[in-house]
């Protein structure tokens, strides 16, 4: 009988470029080995060790693929195993620690006189668990995928330090699986190609008991259960609000929740013409541009969308402003300029940057408590732990001033972060908790409505999910989706492995659309997405696809659809799969993209410009988006964001050839970053880096260094 192949199929892993394929991949490595296999050898000769050895790889490769474990390499008397690549398992450590006791325990299946010599054999086995390569190490030579890092390197190294007949796990692995293995340590181990002692532990057992987990939400398929209590809550504070007492709330919760689907489900309620729904949203690289929040509500109340040209956003924004009672011809101005649209009108007061922050302040503030005199208004939030400092600043200011106006502010945001109204006395904070026991059942149920599936699944999915309602929601869509319930069903570990395990299971296309995609962001125009998508099928038969396994789901604009990652974590996951290589051919794809679909008006995407080239390859480009980017935020008086991007930019300069074309980079950079240090006054330090571009500045013909010049004589006198 031939030894069992290794179980490891030749997936088409994600290329970019020309590059090598491959991905990153959360994975546990397991290393096992024959005891003494050298005096075995002499013992038995190589032809009795060859049989030997054939007969521990068929027994151990058996209970390797019981629990979906692939076997990519093997030496003379032992092989590799991984859990998680090549197709991700959410819980890949309990497999592989499952495994190991399996692959000892079957040697001694059927006793001595069964097979003496397999009975006898002593075996070493260790385990460690994190990121690895996953891929070909060559594109034309005839080898197996295989793993490439320093987690494999642990596990062989455990696995040389274990005693024969046990299974060593690292700290880590053994972290991922406190809540259902026994260990014992063995103490700091010395590991050959590591300075420091590493932690080590025996496994003894592994139980079945419930993992505490919790991880990220999602929107529909599921019921909606035990928020009763909380929809009371913010239905008594929307009648307050309605009785003329401005309120501020707060959804805090933990990533999946719930807090979305929250809001959804209020908002089902109110939006009858009840009341005003604006909202905004947060980005998670959004807290370096300013006045993202405000300008997303501001876009929200006045119906402003991406398509929409300069002289449509204009007319969008006076009516908005004339449906409230206020005058466009004194109060657009502003707003249009934050807005970077051009309407011919110029102010004196657009000059001073204090007084087109005060300006801007009061604007938004009139609109919001002007636009609560027809109808109570509700401000939606999310994602305020994301927020950028001057709308952080504008939310205060609001709130200061919401007592006697009919407005709502409802904010969710994640535990740690305190909103600007926390200690008034007419806030409040509203946490979500995680469901009880009998309404997670309800809401696994209402996803797996295949009746056969539900009584074997539901009471292993609860056990696990702990009344996240994401997590409950993708176990029960993963079982749906898995083939075989007894091995695909062992529950996750983190929702990465979660997100992952489902992700694996696309077909190799829409794996890797749903990557790039990922790329761009949580939520992606299709318009911009087909420009960047160079792969077979049409773009929106993918989506149609991926919306209809809801990874995705679509928010359809007047130019056009904009789809949305079910939830921020699935899209991480997707993102961090790439390899970082991968990534930059993406970030610089997705920006001339951008470049092409705004061109003429780039600097309406001036900070996402700087964000995906930023990542690219493209040093130089890079380095003249954020300064452009700077450029942007200098004008809103956004000093610090200002700052940032030219710091940047020149941190990226000190890598690069010094060219002509770079020094007068160094030098545009250095001049506008000490123009906004003067201008807060804090230009005492700055002199020095002045003086050390002086040399450059003599060494070009271009005007620029002009300025330079003139703003070192000014800061000198």
């Amino acid at each position: 009988m031939a030894v069992p192949e290794p179980n490891l199929p030749k997936p088409q892993i994600a290329r970019a470029g020309g590059t090598l394929p491959g991905e990153m991949k959360q994975v546990t490595v397991l290393f096992c080995d024959i005891v003494n296999s050298t005096p075995l050898t002499e013992r038995l000769g190589a032809e009795g060790m060859r049989d030997l050895v054939h007969r521990f790889l068929e027994s151990s490769l058996t209970e390797l693929h019981r629990y979906g474990g692939t076997a990519p390499q093997f030496t003379g008397d032992g092989f590799m195993a991984l859990f998680g690549a090549p197709l991700s398992h959410e819980d890949h450590v309990r497999r592989a620690l499952l495994a190991a006791l399996a692959i000892r325990r079957a040697l001694h299946e059927g006793g001595e006189t069964a097979d003496p010599e397999l009975f006898a054999l002593m075996v070493r086995i260790g385990i460690h668990t994190g990121p690895v390569v996953f891929g070909p190490v060559a594109d034309n030579l005839s080898m197996d995928y295989t793993v490439i890092g320093d987690t494999s390197n642990v596990a062989a190294r455990l696995q040389q330090a274990a005693e024969p007949g046990t299974i060593l796990l690292s700290e880590a692995t053994r972290l991922f699986a406190e809540d259902y293995a026994r260990v014992e340590p063995v103490g700091p181990l010395i590991l050959k190609g590591k300075t420091e002692p590493i932690p080590a532990y025996r496994l003894l057992e592994v139980s079945h008991r419930r993992s505490g987990l919790r991880e990220a939400p999602s929107l529909r398929t599921a019921v909606f259960v035990n928020r009763e209590s909380e929809l009371a809550i913010l239905n008594n504070f929307l009648r307050q609000v309605e009785n003329g007492h401005g309120q501020a709330v707060g959804l805090v919760g933990e990533p999946g929740i719930g807090k979305s689907r929250l809001l959804a489900e209020f908002r089902r309620q109110v939006v009858d013409g009840r009341v005003s729904w604006v909202e905004g949203r947060c980005l998670s690289y959004g807290t370096a541009i300013p006045y993202l929040l405000a300008l997303d509500l501001l876009r929200s109340s006045c119906g402003i969308v991406e398509a929409d040209t300069p002289d449509v956003v204009a007319e969008k924004v006076r009516a908005g402003l004339r449906g409230v009672g206020m005058d466009p011809d004194e109060d657009a101005p502003v707003l249009l300029h934050l807005l970077e649209i051009k309407d011919g009108v110029s102010s004196p007061a657009l000059s001073n940057p204090e007084a087109v922050k005060g300006k801007t302040f009061e604007t938004l503030r009139q609109l919001a408590v002007k636009g609560s005199h027809r109808r109570p208004l509700i401000l939606v939030l999310e994602d305020l732990h994301w927020v950028d400092k001057i709308s952080e600043e504008f939310l205060g200011f609001l709130a200061e001033n919401l007592l006697d106006a009919r407005v709502l502010l409802l904010a969710t945001y994640r535990p740690g972060y305190r909103p600007p109204w926390i200690d008034k006395s007419y806030a409040g904070q509203t946490p979500l908790q995680p469901l009880s026991r009998d309404d997670s059942i309800q809401m696994v149920r209402s996803v797996l409505r295949v009746e056969n599936l539900i009584d074997l699944v539901t009471q292993e999915i609860v056990a696990k999910a702990d009344g996240n309602p994401f997590f409950l929601e993708q176990l029960a869509l993963h079982a749906g989706e898995a083939r075989d319930l007894r091995t695909d069903l062992m529950v996750p570990n983190t929702i990465h492995d979660v997100v992952m395990a489902r992700i694996d299971r696309l077909p190799d296309e829409t794996k890797r659309f749903l990557q790039t995609a990922a790329v761009i962001g949580r939520e992606f125009p299709l318009r911009l997405l087909k420009s960047v998508w160079k792969g077979p099928g049409s773009a929106e038969d993918q989506l149609r696809e991926l919306s209809r396994l809801e990874f995705v789901y679509e928010r359809v604009e007047t130019e056009g659809s904009v789809y949305v990652f079910r939830h921020a974590l699935t899209q991480e996951t997707a993102y961090g799969s790439l390899l970082e290589r991968h990534r930059r051919v993406y970030h610089g794809a997705v920006g001339h993209a951008l470049e092409e679909l705004y061109s003429g008006r780039a600097d309406e995407v001036a900070e996402l410009l700087a964000l995906h080239f930023g990542r690219s390859n493209e040093a130089e480009k890079s380095i003249d988006c954020a300064i452009v980017a700077g450029e942007k935020s200098q004008r809103r008086w956004a000093n610090s964001e200002a700052l940032t991007y030219f710091n940047d930019a020149l941190h990226r300069l000190e890598m690069l050839r010094d060219t002509e074309g770079n020094r007068l980079r160094r030098i545009d950079a250095v001049v506008k970053q000490a123009e906004v240090k003067f201008a807060l006054g804090q230009h005492a330090e700055h002199v020095q880096a002045l003086d050390r571009i002086r040399d450059l500045v003599d060494q070009t013909d271009d005007p620029t260094p002009a300025r330079c010049l003139a703003l070192l004589a000014r800061i000198f006198a």
